[in-house]
């Protein structure tokens, strides 16, 4: 990682491509002191203002893949829409709750591979903040 590569990546990749880039440099399990702080070093060698328009990027994923304010209204109108599937077709009922347990099973999955991307920008948008926090004094 260097200077260059990071702010061309942070203002034009994409936002699925800008969290694997940042999970990739910025591991979940964790790296050598020596290179955590070499990666630091560079972070902080980021001017104020890049440093704002990466955090506004950040933000901006983790709203626009943070499902938690859908999930009680989506889950509201799957079950509706089974319930009178349910009621119009006369399914059997282990039917109904097979295909119930499947749609919110690929839901469930769907939402937590998404909720990774949250934790991910969270992360970076904390330690960004913290950096430019610490510049500011």
């Amino acid at each position: 990682m260097n200077k260059t590569i990071l702010k061309h990546n942070l203002v034009q990749m994409d936002s699925r491509d800008l969290i694997k880039y940042i999970q990739k440099e910025f591991p979940h399990s964790g790296e050598a002191y020596s290179e955590q702080k070499r990666k630091f070093q560079i972070l902080k060698s980021l001017n104020p203002s890049d440093l704002t328009l990466a955090i506004s990027r950040m933000t901006r994923i983790e709203a626009s893949f943070d499902h938690t304010k859908m999930w009680t209204v989506g889950s509201v109108l799957i079950g509706t829409c089974l319930l009178s599937l349910r009621i119009l077709f006369r399914f059997n009922l282990l039917w109904y709750i097979l295909i119930a347990t499947s749609i919110c099973l690929l839901l469930l999955f769907l939402v937590r591979k998404d909720r990774d991307i949250v934790i991910t920008a969270t992360y970076f948008k904390e330690l960004l903040e913290q950096i430019k926090s610490e510049k500011g004094k």
